[in-house]
């Protein structure tokens, strides 16, 4: 975008003060609020309004008349009209801040808590980051085309893509040849959405299972036709991709071509683990997004919780272990404690592939008091907590009683972890030790975080 010379089309001019939780400017126009996708704070912008409230609009910059010293050309030919990032805009050291401003921001005014250190951010590579994504999937009637992608800016519509530089390649650079595959298939019009998995190394082998390493699920509304899996196969056979279908509920993913299943897994490495961590996992399981920040979460954590061997842990909402297998790497005797039945048996069979007796799983509702009778412990020395974006507001109770001595809460909500962490240092006697902004999203307002607390009890 270039300043204009002439307004034309006669857009309203505001000044950017502010930016909101999601990485919008907010400025004041005609005493309303308004939130602009596209403007850095500091700069004055033209705006088209997509939306109006009572109270607030919405809209995007088109014309930039003051500029950010911290704005920089957009990657992506799709900026602005691909919901998919909305911070292209602006440099990487602008995003980095600002999500740290926003964390420390959340922690002061919702938990009314400081921590005693403000750690460095965990950065990593900025671009084809994503190995896991849920692209849509739609036939558009007036343009008689299939659209595969991410929503556009403040819209429930697909946007028109070619590639994507935030999705792995293998993936990213596949887009338009996903919307021709699906527009010939006799089910064009009955694909929702596309499920992207891919581990850590992106090396396809098929003489060898475990290194079939990119899987697309697709969610078909109608069965395939004989010639629909042909078109597939052949697809299938061109890009290395391997091919799924799920035509109802999670039960029903499966490999279109049994024989070319996948067999996917991730390795953590570093000197903190002693030798390598193998993690392996299905298509349709929930891995960390952005394998370069994983890579330095894991052993960060494991700093942070200074496990010594012997020493009891427990380490909540587990998944597929991978904090757990890192506790475990430690000597530690740990246990992981997970809501699905399904990510249980995953985490046991990785406890299993690293060789690590001192590690369990359980199932439980983490709505309920934990039965220490039943898990066979009585005390524990350290935890580890990852929630869902609702946070862990109902488990920090049972987690209280338990009277850890280092609590490590990993989060990808800032306002559920100011929350948390105000109830935990206000009412159930731990001291926020440390924090730091996990760049897990680059390019998104998305903020991800983990804080250390220790006990004062």
């Amino acid at each position: 975008m270039q300043p204009a010379v002439a307004n034309e089309n006669n857009l309203p001019e505001v000044t950017i003060n502010d930016m909101t939780h999601d990485g919008r400017g907010i400025g004041r126009h005609n005493g309303k609020t308004v939130f602009i996708t596209g403007a850095l704070i500091g700069e004055v912008v033209r705006f088209k309004r997509l939306k109006r409230r009572r109270k607030w609009d919405e809209g995007v910059a088109i014309d930039v008349l003051k500029t950010s010293p911290e704005r920089v050309t957009p990657r992506c030919a799709h900026f602005l009209r691909c919901g998919g990032c909305t911070f292209q805009h602006a440099s990487l050291a602008y995003q980095r801040d600002w999500k740290q401003e926003t964390l420390y921001r959340e922690l002061e005014h919702v938990g009314k808590v400081e921590p005693v250190l403000r750690q460095p951010p965990v950065i990593a590579e900025p671009w084809h980051y994503r190995r896991q994504a849920r692209l849509g999937v739609r036939f558009v009637i007036k343009k008689e085309q299939v659209l595969v992608g991410f929503r556009e800016t403040n819209s429930s519509r697909l946007a028109e893509l070619k590639k994507c530089d935030i999705l792995h390649p293998n993936v990213g650079n596949l887009l338009t040849d996903l919307q021709d595959l699906i527009g010939s298939l006799s089910i064009y019009d009955k694909i929702a959405q596309i499920e992207v998995t891919i581990d850590n190394s992106g090396v396809v082998d098929f003489n060898d299972p475990c290194k079939d390493k990119t899987v697309l699920i697709f969610r078909n509304l109608a069965p395939w036709s004989a010639k629909d899996l042909e078109l597939l196969e052949i697809f299938h056979k061109k890009t290395s991709c391997l091919i799924y279908g799920q035509s109802k509920g999670p039960d029903t993913v499966k490999p279109l071509f049994p024989s070319e299943k996948a067999s996917l897994q991730y390795t953590l490495k570093h000197e903190i683990f002693k030798k390598p961590l193998k993690l392996a996992f299905e298509p349709g399981h929930f891995v960390q997004v952005n394998d370069g920040i994983n890579q330095q979460l894991v052993p960060l954590a494991m700093e942070w919780l200074a496990l010594k061997p012997g020493e009891k842990a427990l380490d909540f909402f587990c998944g597929l272990g991978n904090f757990t297998v890192g506790m475990a790497s430690q000597g530690a005797d740990v246990i992981g404690i997970e809501v699905s039945e399904a990510m249980v048996k995953q985490a046991e069979k990785n406890f299993a592939l690293n060789g690590f007796e001192n590690a369990k799983a359980v199932a439980w509702d983490l709505t309920k008091p934990l039965d220490m009778q039943t898990l066979g412990v009585a005390k524990i020395d350290a935890a580890l907590i990852d929630p869902p974006r609702s946070g862990a507001e109902e488990v920090l109770p049972t987690i209280a009683s338990l009277k850890p001595k280092r609590l490590v809460y990993v989060s990808c909500n800032p306002a559920t972890l100011a929350r948390d962490l105000g109830q935990l240092v206000h009412t159930h006697g731990f001291k926020l030790e440390r924090v730091t902004m996990l760049d897990m999203f680059t390019h998104t307002g998305h903020v991800e975080s983990m804080a250390l607390l220790t006990s004062t009890k």
